[in-house]
């Protein structure tokens, strides 16, 4: 319709069941245990995992096989004495969320906020995977099975993920017909999320809410980690040079101090487009030092998207990031402070909308 010569476009959603009455909108909300950012959100993971918290880069060269490491991890290890003190430093911090993803979850990691014949969500505590990924480690979708046994393959029940330092809700697929429609209001964007993070700073953030519209790609120079996407250096260049189109030659002189060639696949892969709105939420003391409180929303699920946005495009890594932030992030604080505090969905089968959110623990 037409208000004061401006055209404007209604988009229905029907919140009907099949009989035609009106679906009530549902609202779940539930209080987690708060964490300080020197801490694990969960006693029993914060008592398992302290030993890896000091693991060193000698400990694991003394015996490397104990430590079953992934095949990245391995050819960084063994090109140790090419690497800078920071490529050290990011190795090292990779090998301890290794060994940190091996260990068992504690069943008080499972929170369910609701949970139906179709559907479980939860809240996640930081330090524990979504997902148990490729290498098959512990997580809380394992923990979600073995509780509720549904009729379908683990495997099956993934929709989304978060990251294992990201705290927050999920949620589960516990039948085939919710995971065919979940995953398509996830691409279509029928899902809104929203996260809060605290951000290192009380003098970056000049505005009270923004946009962040960049693409992202692998960090050729730190694999498999991302980064604002930059433009690729052209055959005859002197950096081209550097990073080299050989693979074998990359490989004899150290794999050029820990970054990939122009033919890995982290190179080739095309950049992607990646969108978060943020606004502000306040300014506040953490420890004495200033932080302030952002609310984030993504419109795209790039990898490390959020933690790559505020570091590189607003310039303010979140506290604790110990990939994207600073040495302090490494270690002072040992708890991401990213939190998914909201997530609105339309019930796979009934289409009732949801609105599920829990409070932020820092």
């Amino acid at each position: 319709f037409v208000m004061k010569n401006r055209k404007v476009t209604i988009k229905t959603v029907d919140w009907r069941d099949g009989e035609g009455v009106m679906l009530p909108l549902q609202l779940y909300h539930t209080k987690g245990p708060s964490a300080s950012p020197h801490q694990s959100q969960t006693d029993d993971l914060n008592e398992t995992s302290s030993d890896k918290e000091c693991l060193t880069l000698e400990d694991v060269r003394k015996n490397p096989a104990d430590f079953f490491l992934s095949f990245s991890s391995r050819t960084k290890l063994e090109e140790h004495d090419t690497l800078s003190a920071i490529q050290k430093t990011q190795l090292l911090q990779k090998i301890r969320a290794e060994q940190k993803a091996r260990l068992p979850v504690p069943l008080s990691a499972l929170r369910i906020l609701y949970c139906d014949a179709d559907i479980c969500v939860v809240d996640k505590p930081s330090g524990v995977l979504s997902v148990p990924g490729h290498r098959r480690n512990p997580s809380l979708a394992n923990l979600v099975y073995d509780t509720l046994q549904p009729d379908i393959d683990l495997d099956q029940m993934v929709v989304h993920r978060l990251d294992m330092a990201t705290s927050g809700i999920l949620v589960y697929a516990l039948s085939l017909p919710a995971l065919s429609k979940l995953h398509s209001d996830f691409k279509n964007r029928r899902v809104q999320k929203t996260y809060q993070a605290l951000v290192h700073g009380h003098d970056t953030i000049k505005q009270s809410e923004g946009e962040i519209d960049v693409d992202l790609e692998r960090d050729i120079n730190n694999p498999p980690f991302m980064r604002v996407a930059q433009p690729k250096p052209s055959n005859n260049s002197e950096q081209d040079e550097t990073e080299g189109g050989d693979e074998s030659a990359k490989e004899e002189d150290g794999a050029n101090n820990g970054k990939v060639g122009r033919n890995h696949k982290f190179f080739r892969e095309a950049p992607k487009e990646s969108l978060t709105t943020w606004s502000l939420a306040g300014f506040e003391y953490l420890e004495g030092k200033p932080v302030t409180r952002l609310n984030l929303r993504p419109w795209t699920g790039r990898t490390h998207q959020l933690r790559v946005h505020c570091a590189q495009a607003l310039g303010t890594p979140i506290v604790g990031d110990e990939i994207y932030g600073t040495e302090q992030d490494s270690g002072e604080y040992s708890t991401l402070c990213l939190h998914a505090k909201k997530l609105c969905i339309y019930h796979p089968i009934s289409n009732a909308p949801m609105v599920f959110e829990t409070d932020t623990p820092f």
